[in-house]
C-alpha cells in the first residue's frame, strides 16, 4: 500500500485514456464485472463507499478502518484517469494496490 496517489500532483498524471483502449458497452461492461469482483466489496456496487467490508468493519467499531473513498465524490470524478488507474495500481491510503492481480487492460476499464 502506498499514499502516493495522493503525493503526486494530478498534472502529473495522463488526463486521456490510452489510445488503444476502446470505449464502447464491452469495455464498460468489462470495467463493471471487474469493479464487481475487485472494488465493490469494500467500494459497494454502487460506487458510494458502503460495501460489505466497510460495514462490517464499521459495525466493529474499533477505529482502524479508513472508510473508501465514494467514486461520486468531486475530487475523484475531477482527477485525472490516470490519477484513478495509478491508485487501482498501487494502492492508496488502507487499499492495497491491484497491479499484481488486474491486468492492465482492466484497470483502464475499471
Amino acid at each position: 500500500m502506498d499514499d502516493q496517489a495522493e503525493e503526486i500532483p494530478d498534472s502529473a498524471y495522463v488526463d486521456e485514456f490510452p489510445a488503444s483502449l476502446v470505449l464502447d458497452g464491452a469495455c464498460m461492461e468489462r470495467g463493471e464485472q471487474r469493479f464487481n469482483i475487485h472494488c465493490a466489496v469494500c467500494h459497494g456496487l454502487d460506487g458510494g463507499g458502503q460495501g460489505l467490508v466497510t460495514k462490517r468493519a464499521l459495525g466493529l467499531e474499533q477505529g482502524t478502518w479508513v472508510q473508501p473513498t465514494s467514486v461520486y465524490t468531486e475530487s475523484v470524478v475531477e482527477q485525472p484517469v490516470g490519477r484513478l488507474f495509478n491508485s487501482i495500481s498501487h494502492g492508496v491510503r488502507k487499499m492495497p494496490g491491484f497491479k499484481e492481480h488486474i491486468s492492465v487492460e482492466d484497470r483502464w476499464a475499471i
